[in-house]
């Protein structure tokens, strides 16, 4: 079997993704994996593993610390890697830690898959874009959501946050400290002397694990500025719908998206709360190159190129960007989110008049999502009449089943994972 049918047999992929990445290479004469990387439908990581199976050689490793070379050699190597709610080991390990039992699925190894490791990942001080380099890698492979620079008197703590929590990783000098404020704001177009104003950057970095997109945030202190980096676009690659761990009635409600023409679907939920994620599983579920899908973003989180994206800034506003991307006939417009009253009237009447509309809203209930569309203007009535879904979505913690949720080598702070939990307003036919 090829590997774009087996991907496709997995789902992994979509046949409508395939045939898409499959007319790119005719043009561009890459590798069908390396396209399926660039165009966001898998990460690299994961397809380094497919490459390992399917080809039948070792699966080289890149890791990040001591600790990180007990989590693949645990059990002799027979827990390898978690995508989604995908585990891929040994069933023999699955079971013994009853993995099924937490919501899990297995992807089975056979026993005695080979794991090569290669070099740690030298966080020492050298020069401030080896470091950026190097920091940015420990973040992607370490799945570090943000990187909190918080300068004293003396020294500089690094802080990084995983899962939702805070831990603390190392400190260095105020003299490196500053050169590294240079080296990012002058990599980033912002003015490196501007040291007593708020200033936000971005950044786009290429990595030996993909493209990552970095949003900077200087804000100034009594000692010094404070910076934050949100590392997004980690490992490159965008779960499906049957990879987000829903429970089984609502992953069948969410796959019947592909039966709405038209209408307001919300995605709602406080920051953090994995909002993205999902409205980017939805965006693969309706994706067809028969079928025009604009997103208006501020930042664009997912890199995902077989569709149109649009980045909102100062001099783009959502409510411009999304009155002039209805003059470019699009099927299905996503909102990364409404904020104010023009942009909630024209995604109505967008969504009255042919297309469907998908947005992220900060609300926690049916109740408060309805409250918050009328005092942006919006008319009741019309609202109901238009809103097909409301998905109210927080995150839970997934205990460690390794340690019991006391901490060990393979969790951070007793936690495993983190997995949507979901409630579901639908107003369409089954």
């Amino acid at each position: 079997m090829k590997l774009g049918e087996f991907l496709v047999s997995n789902n992994f992929i979509s046949k409508h993704e395939l045939n898409f990445a499959l007319e790119d290479q005719k043009y561009t004469q890459k590798l069908l994996g390396e396209i399926l990387v660039e165009l966001g439908f898998l990460p690299s990581s994961l397809l380094n593993i497919f490459l390992a199976l399917y080809e039948n050689r070792s699966y080289k490793l890149l890791f990040s610390d001591a600790l990180s070379k007990n989590l693949y050699k645990f059990s002799k190597g027979e827990y390898i890697y978690k995508y989604g709610n995908l585990i891929f080991s040994t069933k023999e390990f699955f079971e013994k830690y009853s993995l099924e039992d937490k919501g899990y699925k297995l992807f089975e190894v056979k026993k005695g898959f080979k794991v090569d490791f290669q070099e740690e990942i030298n966080l020492s001080l050298t020069t401030p874009q080896t470091f950026l380099q190097n920091l940015i890698l420990f973040a992607v492979y370490n799945e570090i959501s943000d990187l909190h620079f918080e300068p004293f008197s003396n020294i500089v703590r690094l802080k990084v946050r995983k899962l939702g929590k805070i831990q603390y990783l190392l400190n260095f000098s105020k003299d490196f400290y500053k050169k590294f404020l240079i080296s990012l704001k002058s990599f980033s177009n912002l003015d490196y002397t501007k040291t007593a104003t708020p200033q936000d950057g971005r950044i786009y970095l290429k990595t030996q694990l993909g493209n990552v997109y970095l949003r900077l945030s200087f804000l100034p202190g009594i000692y010094g500025e404070n910076l934050v980096i949100r590392v997004l676009n980690k490992k490159g690659g965008i779960l499906r719908l049957n990879h987000l761990g829903l429970e089984e009635k609502y992953f069948e409600i969410l796959k019947k998206i592909k039966n709405i023409r038209h209408g307001l679907i919300l995605i709602c939920g406080s920051t953090g709360s994995g909002k993205t994620t999902t409205l980017y599983a939805l965006i693969r579920e309706l994706f067809s190159p028969e079928k025009n899908i604009i997103t208006i973003e501020e930042p664009v989180e997912y890199l995902y190129p077989a569709i149109r994206q649009i980045e909102v800034n100062e001099k783009l506003s959502f409510y411009e960007s999304l009155k002039a991307s209805l003059r470019q006939d699009p099927d299905v417009i996503v909102l990364g989110e409404i904020r104010d009253e023009n942009t909630a009237k024209t995604a109505l009447r967008a969504a009255q008049t042919g297309h469907l509309v998908i947005a992220s809203l900060h609300s926690y209930s049916l109740e408060t999502t309805i409250s918050r569309l009328v005092n942006l203007g919006l008319d009741k009535e019309e609202i109901k009449e238009v809103l097909k879904m409301v998905v109210i979505q927080e995150l839970i913690d997934i205990k460690c089943p390794f340690c019991k949720g006391k901490g060990c080598n393979i969790c951070f702070k007793g936690i495993f994972d983190k997995r949507p939990s979901l409630k579901v307003f639908k107003n369409f036919p089954a």
